[in-house]
């Protein structure tokens, strides 16, 4: 099989979940010679009405995406509630419309599910009775892929919210889709991880659809940066229960909503900024403040984090702090410290110059964080990392210490942190009179402007519509910055069960602080808290340590 061929098979997997041993076929249906194609073409497929587990929100879906579609000029194949007769003639006509000038939308809303490595799009007349029924009354991609391969078109953009809990799953196969990699000049999106279940919501659209509608309208935003909104937005509202992933390897940006501009677009110049050598603290935050979206942010931010720097709560907290090694990062005292050996937690979330040094040394995973090759990196927290990325890190740290182990803390040991903290005396906290945005980086009137979360932000504005720079807002009592906001912070806990798994074998661990997307869950006297495998890496996950005398 060719390189292009494999290219589009595995595009088209992730809808109907075919794993990677579903290329063996030997009754390929003949396919006719590829033309110019439609500029721009979409499949849409709702399917709601089961013989078995009906669903609310697919045919919803199905109907919203597809008149966002026909808004930007596509033409649309629309399916609804279709039988196996019915999906394979939709299949068809839309293979017929691609050539290789054309932008491919394929997206279903269903039952989807993965039979012995294979997955499968379940028309709304099937009634499995058995694991081989799936083969006879499913629909794979094996044929849809065929046909898309034939016609090589210029981007395939997939979408799969086809991982909702079903029963055609329980009885005869895994939960959810099996993963699929993202062949050159595609994008792939689930509505979750692989072999996860995603919700079905409790409106009018799915739980993942509904923030994609959301996005999708956002002027001049890469694609790739619409589903990034959606991820996170999915997994803040759903505590970490759904995170959706993408698998892409565009080699072109390409923006849906571009304004009247051409498609394919450049990334914008940034102005002069000048200016913010000379300009003070209050003339650099009152600029991002009002430029929520701005070419000159990351030039600003930069010039505001150093004027920051030389402000009197950062300057002296920063005095105080004590550094173990030269790549170590800055450590606080604890004033609640217990046992004999002093107590220390990290001044600041872990910033991305100080994990890319973990990075170079060959122990640490790279990961593409904000900031990660640019002068903002020595100031921004480093984020997109998993529970085993922060261990790791750790591990590194404790080679080159000479006085002091580092640890991840556990969620016990955050919250006295964060008691001890915010509180002044029982019931009452450190912003009991302040604004929430001069406590911490959460979801404000300027994050509104550029994610639009589904959820009502806080009536103040920080300045920061996503991470911020380490130490922005104010310490707590014993002078450590950002423990709540900004990022969600990996502890070693296991999530809350009922079963006595031994931690080793934790299917989820425990984040705490909230982020700069948090805002209806906040909470002072039960700050909000999620869940996520520990090899889950997400733009909203960073690092803080704790460490001991030795």
């Amino acid at each position: 099989m060719n390189f292009l061929r494999r290219t589009v098979w595995w595009i088209l997997l992730c809808v109907a979940g075919l794993a990677p041993g579903a290329f063996a076929q030997s009754n390929k249906a003949p396919v006719a010679a590829p033309t110019t194609g439609n500029a721009k073409v979409a499949l849409v497929i709702g399917n709601s009405k089961y013989q078995r587990g009906e669903l609310e929100n697919p045919v919803n879906d199905a109907n919203d995406v597809a008149a966002v579609f026909s808004k930007y000029g596509f033409e649309v194949v629309k399916v609804l509630d279709a039988d196996k007769q019915k999906m394979r003639e939709s299949i068809r006509k839309f293979g017929e419309m691609l050539g290789p000038k054309t932008i491919a939308v394929l997206f279903y809303a269903g039952h989807g599910l993965q039979i012995n490595g294979k997955n499968y799009l379940v028309p709304v007349d099937a009634n499995f009775k058995s694991a081989d029924d799936a083969e006879d009354q499913g629909v794979s991609l094996d044929g849809i892929m065929q046909r898309i391969e034939s016609r090589r078109p210029r981007f395939n953009i997939v979408i799969l919210d086809a991982c909702r809990n079903n029963p055609f799953a329980r009885s005869y196969g895994g939960g959810g889709l099996a993963s699929v990699d993202a062949p050159a000049g595609s994008l792939i999106a689930f509505a979750t991880g692989p072999s996860k279940v995603a919700a079905d919501g409790s409106g009018r659209n799915g739980l993942y659809t509904s923030h994609l509608l959301r996005h999708i309208n956002t002027p001049n935003l890469k694609i790739e940066e619409i589903f990034k909104r959606v991820r996170m937005g999915v997994m803040e509202q759903s505590a970490g229960a759904q995170v959706p992933w993408e698998n892409t390897s565009l080699t072109e940006d390409y923006v849906l909503n571009t304004q009247g501009a051409a498609p394919i677009v450049a990334a914008p110049v940034a102005t002069d900024v000048a200016w913010t050598a000379t300009a003070d603290y209050a003339q650099l935050k009152a600029y991002l403040t009002a430029h929520p979206i701005d070419a000159s942010r990351d030039q600003v931010t930069l010039a505001l984090a150093r004027a920051n720097a030389n402000k009197p709560l950062r300057s002296e907290a920063l005095k105080l702090a004590v550094k173990d090694c030269d790549k170590c990062p800055k450590l606080t005292e604890l004033s609640a410290s217990t046992g004999a050996k002093k107590q220390y937690v990290g001044t600041d979330l872990i910033t991305v110059e100080e994990y890319q040094h973990c990075v170079s040394a060959g122990v640490c995973r790279d990961v593409k964080a904000a900031g990660a090759g640019t002068p903002l990196g020595a100031v921004l927290p480093v984020n997109n990392v998993s529970l085993n990325d922060a261990s790791q890190y750790v591990q590194w740290i404790n080679k080159m210490s000479r006085t002091k182990r580092y640890r991840i803390p556990s969620q016990p040991e955050w919250m006295r942190i964060f008691q001890s903290g915010y509180f002044l005396s029982p019931g009452r906290t450190l912003a009991a009179n302040k604004s929430l945005c001069d406590i911490g980086n959460f979801y404000d009137l300027t994050g509104a402007v550029a994610s639009a979360f589904p959820w009502n932000p806080n009536t103040c504005n920080d300045g920061f519509p996503f991470i911020s720079p380490v130490g922005m807002f104010m310490p707590s009592l014993d002078g450590v910055f950002d423990l709540v906001g900004n990022l969600w912070q990996w502890t070693t806990s296991c999530q809350k069960t009922d079963s006595t798994e031994a931690d080793a074998k934790c299917a989820k661990s425990r984040l705490v602080g909230g982020s700069w997307a948090t805002a209806p869950r906040w909470n002072w006297n039960n700050p909000p808290e999620i869940d996520s495998e520990p090899d889950l890496a997400t733009d909203l996950f960073g690092i803080r340590v704790m460490a001991q005398d030795l």
